[in-house]
């Protein structure tokens, strides 16, 4: 006997918002995954579209079958600038207090970036930059670090392997073209673009926030019951890959987007 992690209250919301973003707003496809970052206990895992299991015979698109949580690559985009500005704050060549001049966009060689529809910001704190999502603010905190410093953490982050969950099938990315790729390369990067990854590694990498700098290895199975045999799952954090107060500092900037 399976005793699952997931919470039935929880995982019908989770698929219902679901169901309500493709009316809204007509999604292609889409995931919430609801992850105690602690332990790694996995409460919610949902995908759109998703399929009826008692009359699973009767569909005709076989993709419908992906676990796409598990099993679809993507670039995460602006998510991905919490980790940038992580870095730079652990590898102190910056502080909450630092500024810089947004003109818009950022030189790279031959090369351009530019700012959400064209948008140019001047004078903005290391908050602000999360606030305005500010492309070339990322850029910035990126090229204060080495390239090899930046690709450190992205494999310490668990983006170049998978995470291990007990569940059939998962991928991953090694994110070789962003390992040996041009310096334009890593300026995207800094704010999601030309990176892979899969939401439950995005997911596992974004709770260092929550829980100290610690990552938790994913499950979704918390007993196992054989005869008289039970097995209990146990948590498996990693080691630090960033500071308490490394942690502490992005989660007040977060907290700010919100507010």
């Amino acid at each position: 006997d399976l005793y699952l992690t997931i919470d039935y209250n929880i995982q019908f919301q989770a698929e219902v918002l679901l169901q309500e973003s493709n009316k809204n707003i007509d999604i292609e496809s889409g995931q919430i995954i609801v992850l105690k970052p602690g332990s790694g206990r996995v409460i919610a895992l949902a995908n759109f579209p998703s399929f009826d299991p008692n009359t699973y015979s009767r569909e005709t698109n076989f993709e419908i079958f992906q676990n796409s949580v598990t099993q679809k690559i993507f670039e995460p985009g602006s998510i991905f600038k919490p980790f940038t500005m992580a870095m730079a704050l652990e590898e102190g060549k910056i502080t909450p207090e630092t500024t810089f001049v947004d003109s818009g966009f950022a030189k790279i060689g031959p090369d351009t970036v530019y700012n959400f529809d064209r948008k140019v910001y001047g004078r903005q704190t290391m908050s602000g930059i999360f606030e305005k999502s500010i492309n070339t603010g990322a850029v910035f905190l990126s090229q204060s670090m080495p390239n090899e410093t930046f690709f450190k953490y992205v494999k310490e982050l668990g983006f170049n392997e998978k995470t291990e969950i007990d569940l059939q099938g998962e991928v991953s990315s090694r994110n070789e073209v962003l390992k040996n790729g041009p310096e334009f390369g890593f300026a995207t990067a800094s704010f999601g673009q030309g990176i892979e990854m899969t939401p439950i590694q995005l997911a596992r990498a974004f709770s260092i926030f929550a829980n100290r700098g610690k990552m938790p290895k994913p499950y979704v199975v918390g007993k196992i019951i054989h005869g008289e045999e039970e097995f209990e799952v146990k948590p498996k954090l990693s080691s630090p890959v960033i500071s308490e107060k490394t942690a502490s500092e992005v989660t007040t900037m977060l907290i700010n987007v919100v507010e």
